[in-house]
């Protein structure tokens, strides 16, 4: 099921930088939500159509505690994923392993990089890896974080290398810069050297564009009278409404038949992951550079990882910021070994789960998994 957000005017999603009018007077925001600022506020929209804030800290309602939880724990209400959405289909991340090729009118292409192996580059590379991907085309290029491509496409790689029509954030959003001063609120005037101007956002009216949080129906309590969210900066107002179909289009028993052919998967985030290693989840073995996955091996043979991304944040239990971390973000790649037999336990595993050594509940490291190929 989704539960389903649309704005009901402009809106701002804050990023981890420092904002004061009168010396930083200039705020950029980010697009798409961290997936925990989305989770955060459907928990809000709930707690307060249900019940109240008083119930949910004291912990004195057991149905609103079953779900939501208390200031210092989980419920068990938990998101899978956050991805946009319009009247033609869901809108997923472009995996970072294409290379954007740009067309003479604006339009913009996905192809495939290539997987070679290069025994000598263990023996010679900087890095000690056989395993490389490189470019396909010489023609004028772009890159591949940021873009987005639709679902009925984007299944379609996981079955097997195709090019894709991709599309930058601009086909839905458009961007409205605004200006203020900041107010004096006892004495009720403007403060002198306090301008400052922020970027924000709005969807276009002709696509019918929200934003749909994907979640489990066994972990999603009941939102059919929950109508309003509070959502980003300034507490803007989204209307809600759930939505029962999810299906990407592809079975896993189709995904394991391609990858038992070529003996190589692709794990692919559609949000962003905090992971223990970095650029490597916590179940990854250094020493032998492989995946350790519900008790059987899959080597990492090539990643493509994008710009890792500030996950942060305001506690409004502590009243302090939150710790930061470095997430992997959304569209990253990792191609491993699979070994004959093996497909099965990894898609099981994985695909459509959150592969995430933290913050699962709130919709990080919402994954898919897909079949890799060698170009010799």
């Amino acid at each position: 099921m989704k539960l389903v957000l649309t704005p009901t005017d402009t809106f701002f999603f804050r990023n981890h930088k420092a904002m004061n009018a009168g010396a930083d007077f200039f705020a950029s925001g980010l697009f798409p939500p961290r997936p925990g600022t989305v989770y955060g506020a459907l928990r809000s929209a709930y707690i307060h159509a249900k019940s109240d804030f008083t119930a949910f800290a004291a912990g004195s309602d057991e149905e609103l505690s079953k779900w939501m939880g208390t200031p210092s724990s989980y419920g068990k209400f938990a998101i899978k994923g956050v991805v946009l959405q319009d009247e033609q289909d869901m809108a997923l991340p472009l995996p970072l392993d294409h290379q954007v090729v740009l067309g003479i009118s604006g339009s913009a292409t996905a192809k495939r990089l290539r997987l070679k192996y290069e025994p000598e580059k263990e023996v010679f590379g900087s890095d000690r890896c056989p395993y490389r991907l490189y470019g396909v085309s010489e023609e004028k290029s772009a890159s591949a974080s940021g873009r987005f491509v639709y679902r009925q496409d984007f299944v379609k790689a996981l079955l097997q290398p195709v090019d894709l029509e991709v599309h930058s954030a601009s086909r839905w959003v458009i961007s409205e810069q605004r200006v203020g001063i900041a107010m004096d609120r006892v004495a009720k005037k403007a403060q002198q050297s306090m301008f400052y101007s922020m970027e924000a956002l709005r969807f276009r009216d002709e696509n019918g564009t929200a934003i749909a949080a994907i979640c489990d129906s066994e972990n999603t309590p009941d939102f059919s009278g929950v109508t309003l969210a509070s959502l980003g900066a300034k507490q803007r107002p989204w209307s809600l409404k759930v939505e029962r179909n999810t299906d990407l289009g592809v079975t896993k028993e189709e995904i394991v038949g391609a990858i038992e052919k070529s003996g190589i998967a692709r794990i692919i985030l559609l949000t962003p992951a905090l992971w223990k290693h970095g650029t490597r989840p916590e179940c990854w073995d250094g020493e032998r550079n492989a995946l350790l996955i519900n008790g059987r091996l899959y080597p990492v043979l090539a990643a493509a990882i994008g710009r890792p991304l500030i996950e942060g944040g305001w506690d409004i239990v502590r009243n302090r910021p939150k710790p930061r971390f470095h997430a992997v973000p959304a569209g990253s790649v990792l191609y491993v070994k699979v070994a004959s037999g093996d497909a099965d336990n990894l898609v099981a595993s994985i695909h459509e789960t959150n592969f995430t050594d933290s913050s699962a509940q709130e919709g990080y490291g919402f994954a898919v998994v897909g079949a890799g190929f060698l170009n010799q």
